[in-house]
């Protein structure tokens, strides 16, 4: 297994308690991945500079003219994407920023190494409030799709669904055995991926187990969703695509040589987006497998992906402290 250049401490250090049986066989891709592809899918378009440390988090707002990145650097910035330039530095976390999201167009949530989830208002330029009473690091964070909810995967083992005008948790969502990496919403669901190499569902509200999706032999880094669809990247270098409604794995994706750090789809679900640690960006058709094109993107790992909500292009963001965008073509 390769090393986890992005993380704080080991599994041990961290908590972990016990791994989770594999016991599901994902069928193979059709065609081997890393094949070079026909054409270009995606092309470099601009680099974004200014960020002071790797960068571990990025999110692109509702209208795709912004975005928001978070990093050890513990400042979340607020990007024009268009004239390439920093809005906005967002000060206050006394740690590590490790995940963004962009709750409407005017507030953005983030959380971090520091055991909080912190309220942003954009347009005033100012911090609204700071949630508390996180027993460990906030490790990911996603935000309903009204803006009112968020989902934050913790260092604890658990997903807290809290209200954002209040500041409250209104479930604590138990069942990992080791740190949650990643969440997201799939519609009134919460989806989770842990360290402890599995995903979850459940009732957000109510926090109901409902299904896992097993078979990943390394930590779940990322997560995406789409519709009845969930993508997830992993430690063992694939991704791997699901039917939420039966928990059944469509398809495994190899050819990432290792950890997968990032994954998302684009907005008509076509198609995945994943990078990691072999420094690759790889554009995907998910329902053939077949990897349609690979790219040496950045100089060291690449942590986050975000694609534009219109689906024009896709930004990375590494540990070589750059953010890129990628048009599609």
């Amino acid at each position: 297994m390769h090393g986890n250049p992005d993380e704080k401490c080991s599994p041990e250090e961290c908590g972990f308690i016990g791994d989770c049986t594999d016991d599901t066989n994902c069928p193979l891709t059709g065609k081997e991945a890393g094949t070079s592809p026909e054409k270009e899918v995606v092309a470099l378009y601009r680099t974004y500079h200014g960020q002071e440390g790797p960068v571990l988090s990025l999110a692109v707002s509702p209208d795709g003219k912004a975005a928001l990145s978070g990093g050890t650097d513990m400042v979340v910035r607020l990007w024009d994407l268009e004239k390439g330039a920093q809005l906005h530095a967002f000060e206050g976390h006394v740690n590590e920023v490790s995940a963004v999201a962009f709750a409407g167009g005017e507030t953005a949530v983030s959380g971090g190494w520091d055991n909080t989830l912190r309220i942003w208002d954009l347009k005033a330029g100012v911090r609204k409030h700071i949630i508390r009473g996180f027993d460990f690091y906030v490790r990911s964070v996603a935000v309903s799709a009204d803006g009112r909810y968020a989902l934050a995967g913790c260092g604890d083992k658990t997903v807290r669904y809290i209200d954002l005008e209040t500041g409250d948790t209104i479930q604590k969502i138990t069942g990992h055995n080791n740190v949650v990496s990643c969440v997201a919403f799939a519609g009134d669901l919460a989806v989770s991926g842990s360290w402890d190499k599995s995903i979850a569902l459940n009732e957000a509200r109510t926090g109901k187990y409902i299904r896992s999706f097993d078979g990943h032999e390394g930590y779940v880094y990322s997560i995406a969703v789409h519709g009845d669809r969930l993508l997830s990247g992993s430690g063992d270098m694939t991704v791997k695509y699901w039917d939420i409604g039966t928990g059944q794995c469509l398809k495994t994706l190899k050819g990432h040589m290792d950890h997968v750090k990032a994954v998302a789809f684009t907005p008509d679900g076509k198609y995945a987006v994943s990078a990691g640690a072999d420094k690759f960006l790889k554009i995907w058709d998910v329902e053939s497998g077949q990897c349609l094109q690979t790219i040496r993107a950045h100089d060291d790992t690449i942590n986050t992906v975000a694609v534009s909500p219109d689906g024009r292009f896709v930004l990375t963001g590494s540990r070589d402290r750059s953010i890129k965008r990628w048009e599609f073509l």
